[in-house]
């Protein structure tokens, strides 16, 4: 799934619950400075710098659902709803303004409980709604480039906040997605804005590593117990990985077999890939699970 080769560290220490933040963290990497983990949690408890909302076009507002109402709520008592957000076009000029387009990244001070849990901004990522295009294979190869590009822009929101800390959920993964009586569309969705997600991250931490106030970037959604989707998240990451170290064995091996050939011009060079790590897995995240969609049905 990743369309490119990641240089990726050292797996972090295995990181135990928290009991406090309802935390679980179920996979951990460490991208240069950055560490990138996978955890089963809330997203309105996270206790980072700045917490990423699967926003829509004029977020937050008073019919919102999903994470970005679950988002408006925790900022109770302020009223944040119509509020004027900062963004950044590809030439790095400052916008403002309440309404943030697709595929852009606003930036809005946080409020009411978020603040008190000691989250300083909300960064508004607009990705793109998957039902805004006709039910074909094709949809995969739209949608999951920009998703990509709202969670790259979403980051450098962050950082150039000079957050230390940002908590994702799944953009573009949740109700805007297809549903077809008899098929698996939404599944499959689901499962590609997760893995567009990680990619996303990863080749962002990839390569700003060093270059950015972000040391900690997790991906967090809810356990399936809680109707979340954390299984998708947990195949995406084990197949990403898996992907990655099969790329890195078949460099390996064509070097091992060509000799000291050089290298075409452009290529990049083979990475050093870690071998995924499992540091939680609570009963309701199975390793393997059953509902990732394996055939094509739409």
């Amino acid at each position: 799934p990743s369309p490119r080769l990641l240089k990726l560290g050292q797996i972090c220490k295995p990181q135990q619950m928290d009991e406090n933040n309802h935390k679980h963290v179920l996979r951990s990497v460490k991208i240069g400075e950055i560490t990138v983990s996978l955890v089963a949690m809330d997203i309105t408890l996270s206790t980072a710098d700045v917490v990423v909302n699967a926003a829509n076009t004029r977020s937050f507002m008073p019919m919102d659902g999903g994470v970005s109402g679950a988002l408006r709520n925790a900022c109770k008592p302020d009223k944040v709803v119509g509020a004027v957000k900062l963004f950044w076009d590809k030439e790095g000029k400052e916008h403002r303004d309440t309404v943030v387009p697709t595929t852009q990244a606003g930036v809005q001070e946080s409020a009411g409980k978020l603040k008190q849990r000691g989250i300083k901004y909300i960064v508004h990522a607009v990705g793109p709604i998957w039902s805004d295009y006709q039910i074909s294979e094709k949809v995969f190869t739209i949608v999951p480039p920009r998703i990509r590009l709202t969670v790259r822009r979403a980051l450098m929101a962050a950082s150039r906040v000079d957050a230390k800390s940002c908590t994702l959920p799944a953009i573009s993964g949740g109700i805007f997605t297809h549903w077809r009586m008899g098929s698996d569309i939404k599944e499959r969705e689901q499962l590609a804005a997760r893995e567009a997600v990680l990619e996303a991250v990863f080749s962002w931490a990839q390569k700003h590593t060093g270059n950015t106030s972000l040391t900690s970037i997790e991906l967090a959604d809810l356990p399936r117990n809680q109707k979340g989707f954390i299984h998708f998240f947990v195949h995406a990451w084990d197949t990403l990985i898996a992907t990655l170290e099969d790329q890195k064995e078949k460099e390996v091996s064509s070097s091992e077999g060509g000799g000291d050939k050089e290298p075409k011009d452009g290529a990049e060079e083979a990475p050093a890939v870690p071998t995924p790590v499992l540091v939680g897995q609570p009963a309701t995240v199975p390793e393997q699970p059953k509902e990732v969609p394996t055939a094509h049905k739409l």
